[in-house]
Order: C-alpha cells, then sequence, then structure tokens
C-alpha cells in the first residue's frame, strides 16, 4: 500500500511540473535525452537508466539499462511477536534481472496534437542476465555460489511522452515485458507481466 502512494505521489508531481512547462515551453525537435527509468513489474521493481535518439519527428531508437529485484507474493516479513521484530522469510528469493533493451519508439499523430502531449508505442528486446544467489545469511558465501546466467528477453509497450520545464522530459510507459530461459530459474522458465515505467529524462 506504501508503495501505491508512492506512485500516486510521483504521478501528481510529474503533472504538476508537465502542466508549468506546458505555458513555458514550446515543443520542438529532440535530438537526444538521457536519464533514468523505474518500473514496477508483475514480479518484482526496477531501476536504471536510458539514452535515446530522435530519428527525425516520427520515432527515435533507444537503449536501457535496468535492475530489477524479484519478488513473489509471499516475500514479506514474518512479524515475531514475542520479540517484536520482523524478520526475513527463510525461503525468500533473491533473484536479480540486469536487463540490456535496445528498441524503437513510434510517435503516434504526429503533427495532429499541439503541445507537450506525445503518446507512442515502444518496442524492445535485448539480452538479459540473471543472478540467483542462494538464500543463506553469509553474504561472501552468498556471492561464491550464486548462479548466474544470459538470456533474452523483449516487451511491446504504449504511453505518452510530456515535456516538462527547461529541458526535462517525462515519459510514462504501460506494457507487457517476457523473460526467458532456457532452463528453470526458481521453478520457472520465463518471467512475464505487465508493467509501468515512468522516465525522467533530460535533452541534450
Amino acid at each position: 500500500m506504501k508503495r501505491f502512494y508512492l506512485w500516486v505521489f510521483i504521478l501528481f508531481v510529474v503533472m504538476r511540473v508537465c502542466a508549468f512547462g506546458e505555458a513555458k515551453v514550446s515543443v520542438s525537435h529532440v535530438e537526444k535525452i538521457r536519464g533514468f527509468v523505474i518500473g514496477q513489474f508483475q514480479y518484482g521493481f526496477g531501476i536504471g537508466f536510458f539514452y535515446e535518439r530522435e530519428r527525425g519527428k516520427v520515432g527515435s531508437l533507444y537503449a536501457s539499462v535496468c535492475f530489477i529485484t524479484v519478488n513473489d507474493a509471499t516475500d514479506i516479513p514474518l512479524y515475531d511477536y514475542y520479540y517484536g521484530i520482523y524478520y526475513e522469510r527463510s525461503d525468500k528469493k533473491r533473484l536479480n534481472f540486469l536487463s540490456f533493451m535496445f528498441g524503437y519508439k513510434r510517435f503516434l499523430f504526429v503533427d495532429e496534437m499541439e503541445g507537450s502531449f506525445k503518446p507512442h508505442l515502444r518496442a524492445s528486446v535485448g539480452p538479459v542476465l540473471y543472478m540467483d544467489p542462494p538464500n543463506i545469511p553469509d553474504f561472501s558465501r552468498r556471492i561464491r555460489e550464486m548462479k548466474a546466467g544470459v538470456s533474452v528477453g523483449g516487451g511491446l509497450a504504449g504511453g505518452v511522452e510530456f515535456i516538462g520545464f527547461g529541458r526535462t522530459v517525462f515519459s510514462f510507459d504501460l506494457g507487457y515485458q517476457c523473460f526467458c530461459f532456457a532452463r528453470k530459474v526458481e521453478g520457472r522458465t520465463s518471467y512475464q507481466g505487465l508493467f509501468l515505467k515512468i522516465y525522467i529524462g533530460r535533452r541534450i
């Protein structure tokens, strides 16, 4: 519930910034954008960086790297009523992904809409590194015994982009992403589902 309120607060702040930027900044051709991205996935939470280069008015090429922590519905702290403290479950997942996505963003209704509002579609594909350490308390041993491998992933999304004040750019994407593996990782051969991503960048 706390994470839900955090997302609502972020959305409110960004919309206020974009509303201010609407009156102060005219939309012009943006050649390059770089910044960071945060994402809420059905299987976890991620944060990373992105770089974007526009190809004319209709679209742009982009690359992103994102670190994702995987959480199950059961991966919640347990409460010890005797000692009055929270502690982690013994079967908690420690699986993480490091994704390198490359893709294309296509702007919709080019020259048909005024202002800083720019709807778009986005497609991406790229390698995914998974890191699956054992669930043991010793950190050094956890690193030594960690299983790792590389696979492939991809996604499709639709969203909107806003031009904020100054040289700031915001983008909200809602889509579907899938990471596939040749063998089971924590009992699954794929991690897939809906996601919500917020891109916060700056024109350079």
